[in-house]
């Protein structure tokens, strides 16, 4: 079983709410209530934080994905079936991944258009030294052309 942070954070969660809850009892095959409750809050918070339903299955005991999406989807029924705090805790980590999805959608954009930003800026100062360039030519051509013509002489 996978002890990264997510899945610390995740198990501290279950243990508030399930005081004889212990990571060991994730692998058990056990269809009792005292395993099935904290097993499947355990797999809907790992699948609210953006887990998937085989990294589920592989770090919480090695169990088929088919079976980690329902029991998030049973744990999903209760929560909307219930007024226990346990529950309203689950919505609430659902609605904030849904939250830093968008967050990092919208980094992910501002990112993008930093980047268009200073492609345009090169291109702009780019822009700038040609027209420099093509200015000072002007210049030069203008200079030379009057040195070669002195204009009308006062001489003849």
């Amino acid at each position: 079983m996978s002890s990264g942070p997510i899945m610390r954070r995740v198990i501290d969660r279950a243990r508030h709410f399930f005081p004889y809850y212990d990571p060991g009892m994730l692998p058990v095959k056990s269809r009792e209530r005292q395993f099935v409750l904290p097993r499947q809050y355990v797999w809907y918070l790992l699948r609210a934080q953006g887990m998937s339903y085989p990294w589920i299955a592989q770090n919480t005991g090695g169990w088929d994905h088919t079976t980690i999406m329902h029991g998030v989807k049973m744990h999903a029924q209760r929560a909307a079936n219930s007024n226990s705090s346990l529950y309203k805790v689950s919505l609430n980590m659902q609605n904030t991944a849904a939250i830093v999805d968008e967050i990092n959608n919208v980094r992910t954009q501002i990112a993008d258009v930093e980047k268009q930003i200073e492609a345009i800026s090169k291109q702009r100062r780019e822009l700038i030294y040609k027209l420099n360039d093509l200015v000072e030519a002007s210049y030069a051509n203008t200079d030379n052309g009057a040195a070669n013509d002195k204009g009308p002489t006062t001489e003849e």
